[in-house]
Parts: C-alpha cells; structure tokens; sequence
C-alpha cells in the first residue's frame, strides 16, 4: 500500500459508522416506543428486507473483489475456517453453559 494507500479521515469514517449502525438502531427504538402495534406488523416484513439486503451486499464485495479473493484463498483460507470453526465452537459453549 504504502504511498498509493488513499488518504483515511478517522472523523469521517467514525461519522459514517455511526450513522450506518447507531441511527437505525434509534430509529426502530423509537419507532418500537411510540407506534408499537405498527412496529410488530411490519417486523416480520424488516428482517426479511434486512436479510436479503444483507447477502446481497456480501455478494457484492465478494464480486466486487473476485480476483483478489481467488489470489489469496490458498493464503488465508485455513485462518478463516480456523475462524469460522472457533466462533462457531465458542458460541455452542456459550449457549450450552446458559442452557
């Protein structure tokens, strides 16, 4: 990266975060407060849009990066599956301790 590496503003970035997770977050809090009978019909409709909103912005950084990614699947591969294996494994130990 080095000199080719984009200028980063830690304000700007800390700003878009805030507003991408902490602003809908309020919203359905308040929206849950004061309209809670609209809140429930439209629940179930929300999460299936978030849902589907969120695999299609996976594949589209997947897509997004194709090459990169097949460039380096053979370097990071095991990390992730070690990853992907230990959360998976710290999370069904979790549940079955709170069982």
């Amino acid at each position: 990266m080095g000199e080719s590496a984009p200028d980063l503003s830690l304000t700007i970035l800390a700003l878009a975060m805030f507003i991408l997770t902490v602003m809908p977050v309020i919203r359905g809090m308040a929206l849950r407060q004061f309209a809670p009978v609209f809140a429930d019909r439209v629940e179930s409709k929300l999460l299936n849009l978030a849902s589907v909103l969120f695999v299609l912005i996976i594949l589209a950084a997947i897509a997004s990066r194709w090459e990169l990614l097949l460039n380096n699947v053979a370097l990071l591969g095991l990390a992730l599956l070690t990853l992907n294996l230990s959360t998976m494994m710290g999370g069904l130990l979790i549940a079955g301790a709170l069982a």
